[in-house]
């Protein structure tokens, strides 16, 4: 059968009685927009929205994708390409932002922030109107960007099960389910591309269906197919994974039920294609090279013209950013800089050790789609029930959208790793879901696409749905509150393998991960390392146990930390090594005394108090000692100060050490700031051994000095407080300065 107006896709079955539906698009938008409206983030807490909020407010204010000096540029969502970090996201949801942001910036003065939020400490989770300092620029870029589709995508949902003939109760209750108990919640309230990817696939999916309604011989058929390539491309670079959905809807809208072979009038009584062209009794080669030439002319080439230009685009961007039309996730290369956290691969990802425990994991373990949102379980047993009744004109869709959710689900499964970093869930697959609850609406409607008559759900499987459905808003309003953090869902399976490894330690000094040997990987025994960054010149990170260390002869070891680590100071350095006895040696060794006073600068009669080390800053790291190689200097010379500190919990970056040199008025006579190790991959009970090496200013005239050490962010430029003491700073010891 023909897809036609005459013959259109609902079809009432016998006997079914519907009552007029009341629409009410425009007030689920409003509703959802206003829920949005106070949930949505005020502040970039990933660095996953922070590459984003980088390329934006570099290409506003700067004009240039370089994100060198935009105040993001420490995510490590990034690539180096000639000397500069761009960000590694698809580019054309940051170029939309970026016109969005020069209204925001030039007409309301409004400027992007990139201080973090405190989640822990914020009684208000961080939302706008409750925050002392949100970034509206943010707030409003996340809302009209991200809220403002998504509200529009959950309005088109509820519009698309009234061609189901589902009651308004039930379609809004589908609707809030869909909206409040699935990913769509946690992200629609922060900035990401996964939103608006599903919201264009979904989109994009009616205007095929749009089409298919449509008579063959109706131009509107061209228009909604055009449409349809445009929102599904437009997905695709927003999300790139989407390629599959543009590929699949091409190959729904192309199939069509085509008369047998031998028909000799089409269905309106005029002649047939084939019978024109293949006449009775032609030729076989003939026959065939007609066929291929109606099938290609059959072909909906609109959908791909229409799809065209945002891949166009897209490509032009690509050319800006990397200096080729491939996306910046495919320039590998680009992940290859002192302190990347990625391989040089598609988008930094590598496959999983055990793809088995990660897939099921990623589908019903810890970090499950069907742990999060058990009522999707719900919607995949709708798109079966669809697939398996021959009858349901919708069986093709149902194919479709299985087989290539499927496939998208399973690509993830064998080609990452991580499961998409700290996030609630596998955000990745927040683009078909709406797909899917497509086909609740279908088998629960009072109408059908010809189908078999759908049962009314029983008492039990209605409060089966219902329980489902509470369990998945409890776990999705737990990752709205801050969608970058794993959670943890409230059921899921967990699986125990026998001979479980502990990961294997590797400290790297200006060598990436994939530099690292064959047969040296081999030797870890094991694909689970856990990685640090340092820079030997300055720093050591000792383990806490035995370790694989890594330098480059570009970044040898400091020759004062080689001989108090027990390790050589120049040259290549890649040896497996326990570095713990040589530390415990020197850690005893150090001074153990320092002093806290309300005095910027103490002179002998103003109060200071004594303090023994160890000393805790903000309960994620504590100084151990420390040792000050020179006492006697003078004006122009160099100070060399060791300190050691022991990390105590997951460190907050951006974070550096300072040491000031004050004189008697509190003035900087010398400093040295910085932290010698990547903050992001310092764990629990590693020591770091740092020397800090300043020049005292020339022109500081003899007299007796202060050395004050402490921890700072250097964007925020908020120091650190000590634990249990008043005080965000400590005096170490007095420096003596002699004339030459």
């Amino acid at each position: 059968m023909k897809w036609t107006k005459e013959t259109s896709l609902i079809k009432r079955h016998p006997g079914s009685s519907v009552s007029p539906r009341r629409n009410l698009t425009i007030w689920v938008a409003l509703f959802f927009l206003f829920v949005w409206a106070l949930s949505t983030h005020p502040h970039a807490s990933s660095f996953n929205d922070q590459s984003r909020m980088a390329a934006v407010e570099s290409l506003v204010q700067r004009g240039a994708w370089i994100i060198d000096e935009s105040p993001f540029y420490r995510t490590v969502d990034r690539i180096l390409v000639d000397g500069h970090f761009y960000s590694d996201k698809p580019p054309v949801l940051t170029f939309i932002a970026s016109g969005v942001y020069a209204v925001l910036h030039d007409g309301f003065h409004l400027t992007l922030d990139a201080e973090w939020c405190d989640f822990d400490e914020s009684p208000c989770h961080c939302r706008a109107f409750c925050d002392d300092h949100s970034d509206w620029a943010y707030y409003l870029l996340t809302l009209l960007l991200i809220g403002l589709p998504s509200a529009l995508m959950l309005a088109l949902f509820y519009s698309m099960t009234g061609l189901f003939g589902l009651a308004n109760p039930a379609a809004l209750l589908l609707t809030t389910i869909l909206g409040l108990a699935t990913p769509v919640f946690p992200y629609s309230t922060v900035f990401n591309s996964h939103v608006p990817a599903a919201a264009c696939l979904l989109a994009g999916f009616y205007a095929v269906l749009r089409a298919r309604l449509s008579s063959a011989r109706d131009e509107c058929v061209h228009r909604w197919l055009f449409v349809a390539g445009l929102l599904t491309a437009l997905a695709f670079t927003f999300d790139l994974g989407t390629i599959l959905f543009f590929v699949a809807f091409f190959g729904y809208a192309a199939w069509e039920p085509r008369p047998k072979v031998g028909a000799t009038t089409a269905s309106d009584g005029r002649i047939s294609d084939q019978e024109r062209f293949c006449p009775p009794g032609s030729a076989p080669l003939p026959r065939l090279l007609t066929t291929c030439a109606s099938m290609v002319k059959c072909l909906p080439w609109s959908y791909l013209l229409g799809g065209l230009l945002p891949i166009a685009l897209m490509a032009i961007l690509d050319y800006q950013v990397v200096g080729n039309p491939l996306p910046p996730y495919m320039y590998t290369r680009g992940y290859d800089y002192a302190g990347s956290r990625f391989p040089q691969t598609i988008a930094g990802n590598r496959s999983p050790q055990n793809v088995w425990l990660y897939g099921l994991r990623l589908l019903f373990g810890d970090h499950g789609l069907f742990a999060f949102s058990p009522v999707l379980l719900v919607a995949v047993v709708a798109l079966m029930r669809v697939w398996r009744d021959r009858a349901d004109r919708l069986r093709g869709a149902a194919a479709t959208i299985g087989l290539t959710s499927s496939l998208f689900i399973l690509y993830f499964i064998l080609f990452t790793d991580n499961f998409g970093g700290a996030a609630y869930g596998p955000r990745w697959y927040t683009v078909f879901i709406p797909l899917l609850f497509l086909f609740i609406a279908a088998r629960w409607g009072n109408r059908t696409f010809g189908g078999e008559a759908e049962r009314r759900p029983t008492t039990a499987g209605r409060l089966l749905f219902l329980a489902l459905a509470a369990i998945s808003v409890a776990n999705s309003y737990q990752g709205a509150l801050n969608p970058w953090r794993n959670g943890s869902p409230l059921l899921r399976l967990e699986s125990a393998l026998p001979g479980w490894r502990d990961p294997v330690n590797a400290a790297l000094s200006g060598v990436t991960f994939e530099e690292i040997e064959p047969d040296v990987m081999a030797a870890f025994a094991t694909r689970r390392v856990d990685k640090r960054w340092f820079d030997a010149r300055s720093c050591v990170v000792i383990p806490p146990g035995p370790t694989w260390l890594f330098v480059d002869p570009g970044t040898p070891v400091d020759p004062a930390l080689a001989e108090r680590s027990g390790l050589t100071s120049g040259g290549d350095l890649a040896c497996y090594v326990d570095l713990q006895p040589a530390r415990d040696t020197y850690v005893g060794q150090l001074t153990t005394s320092a002093w806290i006073s309300p005095v910027l600068v103490p002179a002998d009669p103003d109060p200071r108090t004594r303090v023994s080390l160890p000393a805790n800053f903000g309960g994620q790291i504590t100084l151990l000692g420390y040792e000050l190689l020179s006492d006697d200097v003078s004006a122009g010379a160099e100070v060399s100060l060791i300190t050691a500190w022991r990390v105590e919990a997951r460190l907050e970056p951006p974070l550096a050490i300072f040491i000031h040199l004050l004189d008697q008025q509190g003035g900087m006579a010398g400093q040295a700031d910085g932290l010698g190790a990547n903050p992001d991959g310092l764990r629990t009970g590693d020591v770091l051994l740092h020397v800090h090496r300043f020049t005292i200013a020339p022109d500081a005239p003899p007299d007796r000095y202060w050395l004050q050490v402490g921890l700072y962010n250097p964007e925020t430029m908020h120091r650190l407080p000590l634990a249990g003491i008043e005080s965000d700073r400590l005096l170490l010891a007095h420096v003596e300065l002699t004339n030459r």
